[in-house]
């Protein structure tokens, strides 16, 4: 779903920093053993994949795994999934950012003291580059099958975003899985909401 995703092929000509798209389930793996009890070696290799992230400098993926780090963290601390108390909790968090201060940080600490002196370009406008409602269900323009939605594509009005920004879709056996997983296994449930919360956070400030 991450390596052979369309949003990861459709950037591949022009954001080759998006190979590290495929470090992200690596760094959710190494968070949920450790959680679960597996011990120090998950959690420094958290670090290890979140300090591999900065030096890609693929930002967006960064800071999505430090949002989806803190969700699990606290769902799963919530729901008693977590294998001993706020002490162990400290001591692994302390460890992974242990670990990416040691190896990430220099990087980090360096480019924050460029900030300063830094002048942003003009970006995506989130109000017409961010994701369209349609575009998670129906395949995008780099899609085998894209000419089978291209009158769903189009037709209700216009997707706002480019065809590479549009490739949201991750294909409809995932989104069966998913729905299937979540009315039968109650643990999918925090899935479930932190998949709902990244939703709405790609489908910027106004529905398109």
């Amino acid at each position: 779903t991450f390596t052979f995703s369309s949003f990861h092929f459709a950037h591949g000509t022009g954001h080759l920093q998006e190979i590290c798209i495929g470090l992200l389930p690596l760094f959710v793996l190494c968070v949920i053993r450790a959680m679960q009890g597996a011990g120090r070696r998950e959690a420094i290799g958290a670090g290890v994949w979140l300090s591999a992230m900065a030096w890609c400098t693929s930002w967006y993926q960064f800071l999505q795994a430090l949002m989806l780090g803190a969700c699990m963290v606290l769902g799963m601390w919530r729901s008693a999934g977590m294998s001993g108390g706020m002490r162990r909790v400290g001591w692994l968090l302390l460890l992974t950012g242990g670990t990416f201060l040691l190896l990430g940080g220099p990087l980090v600490f360096r480019m924050l003291g460029q900030l300063p002196a830094l002048v942003l370009a003009e970006g995506h406008n989130p109000d017409t580059a961010s994701a369209d409602l349609l575009s998670f269900f129906i395949p995008g323009t780099y899609s085998t099958y894209a000419r089978w939605f291209d009158s769903e594509r189009w037709g209700w009005g216009g997707f706002t975003i480019t065809g590479a920004e549009g490739s949201t879709f991750i294909g409809y056996i995932a989104l069966i899985l998913a729905m299937v997983a979540l009315r039968r296994h109650p643990a999918a449930r925090l899935w479930g909401a932190i998949a709902l919360a990244f939703f709405l956070l790609a489908m910027g400030p106004s529905l398109q």
